[in-house]
């Protein structure tokens, strides 16, 4: 069964759900867009909260349901080639998806089963 937003998750009834596996996408640039230097703290805030605070939350609400579970279980981060090279003028969006992937490394280092 796909995993569901943590708003779905506080309203199950049944205990017997399983989630085995959760997909994350986020995918935010808006303005942010130029030299780092020229980028405010509130769009360094605006994209790292979507693009980087979307995922852990999403950790956060769902690893441990998927622990618990004692059945197989995968979890697909998916951050962009921004998340692998750094491209010009994005420098916050590259920042934000480069946290993904280190996160994402993290889990697997952690010893949780990651996709993608």
């Amino acid at each position: 069964m796909p995993c569901r937003s943590r708003r779905s998750t506080a309203r199950r009834s049944t205990p017997s759900a399983a989630c085995h596996l959760l997909v994350q996408q986020r995918g935010r640039r808006g303005g942010a867009g130029g030299f780092v230097w020229e980028n405010s703290a509130n769009d360094w805030q605006w994209v790292f909260g979507a693009n980087v605070m979307g995922v852990v939350n999403g950790l956060r609400a769902f690893t441990p349901i998927m622990l618990k579970q004692s059945e197989p279980a995968h979890i697909v981060n998916t951050a962009s080639v921004a998340g692998l090279l750094a491209a010009p003028a994005i420098g916050v969006y590259n920042a934000s998806k480069h946290a993904v992937v280190a996160i994402t490394e993290t889990l697997y280092h952690d010893g949780i089963t990651i996709c993608g």
